[in-house]
């Protein structure tokens, strides 16, 4: 039995070949008639019981065997001996012989392998495996990798008739085997066999190389070879003619002995199969090479990194993104930037590219793309990446209203006022937090039964909160009412959102969904008829939830990012969901940032505006604040004193 297996994990049994069986070893019952398997982690074994129902084994030593790495198996067994052969194909090692145990000393009188006459559910008797064994006859040690060319032969081989050979069969392949990037005009070359005797010399009972090329991996039913060469010396080659770019080709070759026939074992070394692949005819960009999205202060350089693979040269243009037909070019199609003064370019022409934004600014923010171009005209796009400046995005101040809208004083962005039962019943701006003066916007939704005091809301334009990491904050004055009302809710549907509610049971409540479960952050709910400062930050995969400036909640597992699914329909005091109630209330000075503003930044926001002081529950709790004033002073150490002496402890009697 030979194969050749990539293991991925150690951590675990896993049977690269096998043979289905139950009742075959008297010892063991429950044991499958054969396992060809990575036994206890790091060594390989083979396994098997024979008709007579004994077991026999031969293992190679422990820590034989690493992950992510191709080796090649043999188990040969003649019926006296069982051989277990392997190799480390990836570093080009020979082939060893790794253990070997005498078969006789079992005294079994017939060591040929069991079939047994059990079969079940899904399986039968003698059938054979790959990638899995059997105990009990369920499923068990599956494998955990890559498995290749498995052979199972009805007699016992020699090391030079296994299909990896090293220095006995053909060896030293060039196109190397698994090459990329060959050029179609490639020759093949290999060297010819060596002498088992005296390896240091080309064999010489072989007199020709018979060799298989083809675009299948299959070589069983090519019965004829593509060439056949007379041995001359310790090298040869063949010339395919005719490679394509794009193609994976496969090609063995067969070592022939004293001018036998290829069709008799006793003739032949067989050869491994070996694969190249030619240079692509268009380039490629790497799986994790596309532009990643960046963040930067006004006046840092912004950099786009592109990775990428061309066999011929290939020019990267750039291109900031508008509408799909209407781009904006930054560079021309050889790449050279078409304002030196802002953008600056970089790129070996092979593998990686670079655009640099100088000084950037909001008016440099938007996506970005790459275009690779070889010389045969052939091309790929890269994907879109973000550039933003770390800045207060939007702000509205909710103290005017025009068109029926409230602007944002920052980027231009607007609230646009709605109602989804009676269009003329808009909401309106009321008195706003005392400490801002001015007004708030208002939302009187306070009978559902009646469209002329219900279904208010607004919308801001999308892109407003198009990127990784944001701050929300806003003054909310909650009149009170139903759960699941919504302060905001951006989003494209009810698979697609972030909301903040005021009360959903006992919690307020800031959730984020993009098709799969809600990441959330609670705290208590608001109070009616009050004002609350209330920030969402969202900062890499951690959330924040703050009031009054105060952190609440903290989440280190919310990784959904809003340019994740870039929110269309970005409602205030409306949700997503139908069912769910309109906001009733007022909210003021709702400000979005691009970035998560600290824990500090928060607080001093609120404390502009309110006074007081806040206690930073990001830090350590204060060992020795027993009143909880958020500071250790004397009337902690009152506290402390008032208790001075006392004690627990219980004595022996006198």
């Amino acid at each position: 039995i030979e194969a050749f297996y990539k293991c991925t994990t150690t951590s675990k049994n896993q049977t690269f070949v096998g043979r289905d069986g139950r009742n075959v070893s008297t010892a063991t019952p429950d044991r499958a008639a054969l396992y060809f398997q990575l036994w206890g982690g790091t060594r390989v074994a083979i396994q098997f019981a024979d008709v007579a129902g004994y077991w026999h084994e031969a293992s190679s030593p422990a820590n034989s065997v690493q992950t992510n790495r191709w080796y090649y198996y043999a188990a040969v067994s003649d019926g006296a001996t069982l051989s277990l052969y392997m190799a480390d194909v990836e570093a080009g090692g020979e082939l060893q012989l790794v253990a070997q145990t005498d078969m006789t000393a079992s005294g079994s009188p017939d060591t040929t392998l069991a079939k047994g006459t059990t079969s079940g559910d899904g399986w039968h008797a003698g059938g054979w495996t790959v990638g899995r064994g059997m105990w009990a006859g369920g499923h068990v040690d599956r494998a955990f990798g890559f498995i290749d060319e498995v052979r199972i032969s009805n007699s016992a081989l020699s090391p030079h008739q296994l299909l990896y050979s090293m220095g006995i069969g053909a060896w030293n392949p060039e196109p190397a085997d698994g090459a990329a990037g060959v050029s179609p005009d490639a020759t093949l070359s290999w060297n010819t066999g060596l002498d088992p005797e005296n390896p240091d010399q080309v064999n010489p009972n072989i007199t020709h190389h018979y060799l298989y090329f083809r675009e299948d991996p299959n070589f069983a039913g090519m019965t004829e070879p593509t060439a056949i060469i007379e041995v001359d010396g310790p090298n040869a080659s063949f010339d395919p003619e005719g490679l394509e770019q794009d193609k994976t080709y496969y090609w063995r070759v067969d070592e022939i002995l004293n001018d036998g026939p290829a069709d008799d074992p006793n003739f032949v070394i067989a050869g491994a199969i070996w694969q190249f692949r030619t240079i692509l005819s268009a380039p490629r960009i790497n799986a994790n090479g596309h532009p990643s999205n960046t963040i930067v202060e006004p006046g840092q350089e912004a950099e786009f990194e592109l990775l990428f693979l061309s066999y011929s040269p290939a020019y990267v243009a750039w291109y900031r993104y508008v509408d799909g037909q209407n781009d904006i070019p930054i560079t021309d199609e050889f790449g050279f930037p078409l304002n030196p003064d802002k953008y600056e370019v970089e790129s070996d022409m092979v593998s990686e590219a670079r655009l640099i934004v100088k000084n950037a600014d909001a008016a440099d923010e938007g996506f970005y793309y790459a275009i690779v171009k070889n010389v045969e005209q052939m091309q790929v796009q890269s994907r879109q990446a973000r550039l933003a400046v770390r800045r207060l995005v939007a702000h509205f101040p909710m103290e005017m209203l025009e068109d029926d809208a409230t602007p944002d004083v920052v980027s231009g962005y607007r609230i646009a006022l709605k109602n989804d039962l009676l269009e003329t019943n808009l909401a309106t701006l009321a008195e706003g937090v005392d400490e801002l003066g001015g007004s708030s916007l208002l939302l009187s939704n306070t009978v559902a039964s009646d469209p002329n005091f219900y279904g208010q809301y607004g919308v801001i334009e999308p892109g407003v909160v198009d990127y990784e990491d944001l701050t929300i904050a806003a003054w909310v004055y909650w009149n009170g009412g139903g759960d699941w009302q919504r302060i905001l809710d951006f989003g494209n549907d009810i698979n697609q959102y972030m909301f903040l509610t005021p009360k959903t049971g006992t919690n307020l409540r800031f959730a984020i969904k993009n098709g799969g479960a809600e990441q959330v952050l609670n705290t208590s709910q608001l109070a009616a008829n009050q004002w609350y400062y209330v920030t969402v930050t969202l900062d890499g995969d951690t959330g924040r939830l703050y009031v009054n400036g105060e952190l609440k909640a903290t989440n280190t597992a919310m990784t959904i990012n809003p340019i994740d699914f870039k929110p269309t329909l970005n409602y205030i005091g409306k949700s997503q969901f139908a069912v769910d109630p309109y906001f009733n209330g007022r909210i003021d000075d709702l400000k979005i940032y691009n970035y998560a503003r600290t824990v500090e930044e928060v607080a001093q926001d609120y404390l502009a505006v309110r006074g007081e002081w806040i206690c930073d529950q990001s830090l350590p709790a204060l060992t020795y604040d027993f009143d909880g004033n958020c500071r250790v002073d004397l009337s902690d150490f009152a506290i402390f004193a008032s208790e001075w002496l006392q004690s627990n402890r219980i004595y022996p009697e006198q």
